[in-house]
């Protein structure tokens, strides 16, 4: 039986794949009817209809790349938030350069009735990222919490350069570099 932190992180994996393979139905099963989306300098985008008609045009006009590390998750009950680090990379389809963004956001989840968990808020904090190419893995790193940072040679709250990075995805599910 998966673990409420387990199911969290699968739905963190698969709004990543859903965006990457142009899936909207994968994504829109992942969020709550009366989801409320938060970007600096945007007004709150509310709604799941509002976000999938937006998510429709953008993916139709660009490649979407993008990766994720899940700095936390706290469950309480039916509510639970995750901390997570982004970095995107967003290529037109119709040519010309990649815009790659990277940033954290927050989001706060809800357990369903029958033990699924979705997306009800997010608040979405990423901006422009360096051009500088990193490698990473998938699986992200374990849990780190604000007891536990693990074997990590710096405090979380450090000021260490964001360094993002493209990925891609092989036909075995794997991430590439």
């Amino acid at each position: 039986m998966q673990t409420d932190e387990q199911a969290i992180r699968q739905l963190v994996h698969d709004w990543m794949i859903g965006t990457i393979e142009n899936d909207v139905p994968r994504i829109a099963a992942l969020m709550a009817e009366d989801v409320v989306f938060l970007v600096a300098g945007h007004p709150p985008m509310r709604g799941r209809k509002t976000f999938l008609e937006g998510l429709k045009g953008m993916l139709g006009q660009v490649n979407f790349q993008g990766s994720s590390d899940i700095q936390e998750i706290y469950v309480s009950g039916d509510l639970a938030y995750c901390w997570n680090h982004i970095t995107v990379s967003v290529t037109p389809k119709s040519g010309g350069p990649a815009t790659r963004r990277s940033g954290h956001a927050l989001s706060i989840l809800r357990k369903q009735s029958d033990g699924k968990w979705i997306l009800t808020r997010d608040a979405n904090l990423l901006g422009p990222a360096e051009t500088t190419t990193a490698r990473i893995t998938y699986p992200p790193s374990p849990l780190r919490s604000a007891r536990n940072y693990g074997n990590l040679p710096f405090s979380p709250r450090s000021t260490l350069p964001r360094r993002p990075f493209t990925i891609c995805f092989d036909d075995t599910q794997h991430w590439l570099f």
